[in-house]
């Protein structure tokens, strides 16, 4: 007997691996990978050597803030806590399923009082009245021979491990638009900036030509044009306030707060007033790689795998099942016997489906169509990460290409412009020359600046698309529980919206 139990603990682990489903660890997305990028293609030279930029990238801007404006996103952001949350409950899942592993044991308690009537033909008829007391322990236990429950337990962990890229994913999304707002932020302070010094610009004109209007060498039209130079700065400049304003309320609910947080705050925001430079421009590697880097791709590929294991659990469910019960307590019909009536049970069953209407091959030509539909999904995803850093790449491109022709128009500009000043000062020309050339100076101006934001932008999109390796180390903040709203809260809600109301 000893013999044949170590036979059976020896044999289990080989029968419950038998799975009459063969799946794919890693599986590859029906798509056409290409050996690397086309806008790569034979140019590595203006590429950091290494693979560190994708690391927390967004260090490169070299601003203290932003680095502490990511930082709270990561911990505060409301999403990104409701992600972890999602995680956790897939953690939890993952250990449910995983209970099938286990031989599932109760404790029972059974008090019962019967009455009994019995013909006895002739005999007449006897009543019994007795009472029923019983302790057990019930014990079960399925054989995992055919993989079922190794399937799912490997398809639920699976299913895990994609929500924490999901979690990531969010992570690197939550971070790119932290960044940009950032920059939006700049950007309307540059641009405020700017606009200052036009307008300054644009009033020494104004009296230069009130002055000429008012010794005879210019007309009223030369006043009045370069008069409605001036308040269409000035307008310019009350547009970027706004702007600006917007840009604080965006950057502070995604750090998890209410929108008017950063308004008056010093230090809470960027101080520069001009763009910053362009960080060092990624390695963008092989299409291949995103399989690493990106979150969202490696998510797309695990939802894959896993559906084959739920494809599995469900070709084994229409095989037959064994298990094991027992069960060890006391009964009796009193209770000053109950300790010394020792009962027990010891059974093994197998169940075999014969007919269930189609129900379990109906399931398993389910989870092959999701199958196919994971695995198409995935190449999508796949081919989505592709384009994202293809465009990302010649847009960026462009961008190079199109700031440069500005700088060259800007140096035309204001070359025609100190010409046609001179020219005007000489009496050889009406003040029309001037102002068309002054406009054109202070246009190209603003489009050398929005130029230089949108090749942030690209940079930010492409170290985004990308991906990296540093979500990787993100750790699940403590999320609170709901609490009752006090009184301190109804009073701080109503400060702010009188303040509020008073800004």
């Amino acid at each position: 007997m000893k013999t044949r139990t170590a036979m059976m603990a020896a044999l289990l682990p080989l029968l419950s691996s038998c799975s009459p489903h063969h799946t794919v660890d890693r599986p590859a997305a029906p798509v056409d990978v290409p050996d690397g990028f086309a806008q790569t293609a034979g140019d590595e030279t203006d590429v950091v050597p290494d693979e560190a930029v994708l690391d927390e990238w967004w260090v490169a801007f070299g601003d203290p803030e932003l680095n502490h404006l990511v930082d709270e996103a990561l911990a505060r952001n409301f999403q990104l806590g409701a992600a972890w949350a999602r995680l956790e409950q897939a953690e939890a899942g993952v250990e449910a399923q995983a209970s099938g592993f286990w031989p599932q044991i109760s404790a029972q308690l059974d008090v019962a009082r019967r009455r009994q009537v019995i013909v006895f033909g002739s005999l007449g008829v006897q009543e019994f009245e007795n009472n029923a007391l019983g302790i057990s322990v019930p014990v079960s236990y399925e054989l995992d021979l055919w993989n079922r429950v190794g399937h799912s337990v490997t398809a639920a962990g699976l299913d895990a491990l994609a929500t924490r890229d999901d979690v990531e994913s969010l992570a690197v999304t939550v971070v790119a638009n932290v960044v940009e707002t950032w920059l939006n932020v700049v950007q309307q302070r540059a641009s405020r900036r700017l606009l200052e010094e036009q307008l300054e610009t644009n009033r020494v004109f104004l009296e230069l030509v009130t002055l000429r209007f008012a010794h005879g060498l210019g007309t009223a039209l030369d006043v009045y044009q370069q008069r409605q130079q001036v308040e269409a700065t000035e307008a310019q400049l009350a547009q970027i306030e706004g702007g600006e304003t917007v840009a604080r309320h965006n950057l502070a609910v995604l750090v998890g707060r209410p929108p008017s947080a950063f308004l008056g705050e010093i230090g809470a925001l960027p101080e520069p007033t001009t763009m910053p430079p362009l960080p060092p421009m990624p390695r963008a590697g092989v299409p291949g790689d995103l399989l690493l880097r990106r979150p969202d791709v490696r998510a797309a590929q695990r939802r894959v795998a896993a559906q084959d294991h739920r494809l599995g659990a469900a070709i084994a469910d229409q095989y037959p099942t064994f298990r094991l019960s027992a069960s060890v307590g006391v009964s009796s019909p009193n209770i000053e016997n109950l300790l010394s009536s020792f009962v027990w049970s010891l059974a093994g069953s197998l169940l075999a489906p014969v007919l269930d209407g189609g129900r379990r091959a109906a399931e398993v030509r389910r989870n092959r169509a999701v199958l196919r539909e994971r695995l198409q999904s995935f190449a999508q995803t796949l081919l989505t990460a592709m384009l994202e850093v293809e465009n990302a790449l010649a847009q960026e491109r462009q961008l190079v290409v199109q700031t440069e022709n500005l700088e060259e128009q800007l140096a035309a500009a204001r070359a025609t412009l100190l010409e046609s000043r001179t020219r005007y000062g000489q009496g050889l020309s009406d003040y029309l020359p001037v102002l068309t050339a002054l406009a054109t100076v202070q246009r190209t101006e603003q489009s050398i600046l929005a130029a230089q934001r949108s090749l942030l932008s690209q940079r930010v999109q492409l170290a985004r698309a990308l991906g990296g390796a540093w979500t990787t180390e993100l750790d699940a903040p403590r999320l609170p529980l709901p609490r009752e709203a006090t009184e301190e809260d109804d009073e701080d809600e109503d400060e702010a919206a009188d303040e509020e109301t008073e800004g």
